[in-house]
């Protein structure tokens, strides 16, 4: 019976894949008056980026799916492989190799675009650098500064300055 409701829920998600990828795949592209796609600005392509992961969400296996809702609540705490296999009811090595093969990212690297996804949408809100890094499990605004400005291309500070709603 486990077996039966795993694959129902497989291609529910499937199903909700196929209908939310086809809608973001084109976030990122406009009509030009003469009929052609065309690329939008780089905020908008923000969007785009944040519509792949949500793709990617999408397309994971159901178990990561929800595994993404609960890493996303709780991007506070140590989200290691451990964890994140313990909490998904995997082996490290399985949940490592399967959850790399679900999203295209490695769980580190994943777990990172989360976070730094997070503190994007902070900064914006114009809260201080070093609070954001608390809440957002980066622990420091110095390591929050690196990962971003690797990320984005610019300072933390710099891109709240930019987009604070004033």
């Amino acid at each position: 019976m486990p077996s039966v409701q795993r694959r129902s829920r497989r291609a529910a998600t499937e199903r909700t894949s196929e209908g939310t990828g086809e809608q973001l795949r084109h976030l990122g592209d406009i009509r030009s008056p003469l009929g052609g796609l065309e690329r939008i600005g780089t905020e908008d392509a923000t969007i785009a980026r944040f519509a792949r992961q949500i793709e990617a969400q999408a397309a994971a296996d159901a178990p990561f799916a929800a595994l993404i809702d609960w890493m996303q609540d709780h991007l506070d705490r140590d989200l290691d492989v451990p964890t994140l296999a313990r909490h998904a009811g995997y082996s490290e090595r399985s949940f490592y190799r399967r959850f790399t093969e679900a999203t295209g990212k490695t769980p580190a690297h994943f777990v990172e675009d989360l976070r730094l996804d997070a503190a994007r949408t902070l900064l914006a809100k114009g809260l201080s650098v070093k609070s954001i890094a608390g809440r957002v499990g980066l622990k420091s605004s110095g390591r929050l500064g690196q990962a971003f400005e690797r990320r984005f291309g610019m300072a933390p500070s710099l891109f709240r300055e930019m987009h604070a709603a004033g």
